[in-house]
């Protein structure tokens, strides 16, 4: 059996960022939500609370799925 110990070369997309634009969207990211805090307080208190109440749904369902698997 032979093995190559060479990297193929890179064609096309393989789903990798690079550094320079990942730290570009962390970047715009947390300045798009500090903006919305501070514009508008209300709506981005009830967008969290939306995002954990699917959070909370989501985690009862997997309790419920786990406790009848083993009922």
């Amino acid at each position: 059996m032979v093995r190559y110990h060479h990297t193929p070369p890179n064609i096309g997309w393989d789903g990798a960022m690079s550094p320079g634009l990942k730290k570009v969207l962390i970047f715009g990211l947390v300045a798009l939500v500090l903006f919305f805090l501070i514009t508008r307080p209300t709506e981005s208190a009830e967008a969290v609370r939306a995002a954990l109440g699917w959070l909370q749904d989501g985690a009862e369902a997997i309790v419920t799925f786990v406790q009848s698997l083993f009922a």
